[in-house]
């Protein structure tokens, strides 16, 4: 399910000068890309090695360049099994395989 109007935005990024909306935040990825991670590090991210959740998504102005989701390797089980309406997906970091 598609939630942000993505012509709309297009639009306003356009106007305003932008390329691309890019969401950090766990509420501002989970609106663009429809997808909620019950884990959100983003107060511990910037100093602490050990974090493995940390979620992006991004919609570019020109819609022929594809949104995409850029999120942690051990989220890929959960994301896969949402399967948000994102289809380009990428994973950093070590990952682990929780069965469902």
């Amino acid at each position: 399910m598609q939630l942000v109007n993505y012509e709309k935005a297009s639009r306003l990024m356009d106007d305003a000068g932008i390329d691309v909306i890019l969401a950090s935040t766990r509420h501002n990825v989970g609106y663009l890309a429809a997808y909620w991670h019950s884990v959100s590090d983003d107060y511990y991210l910037l100093w602490d090695s050990t974090v493995t959740h940390k979620t992006l998504a991004g919609i570019p102005k020109d819609r022929r360049e594809g949104p995409f989701l850029i999120a942690g390797a051990s989220e890929m089980t959960t994301l896969e099994a949402i399967d948000p309406w994102i289809n380009e997906r990428h994973y950093w970091g070590p990952g682990y395989y929780i069965q469902m």
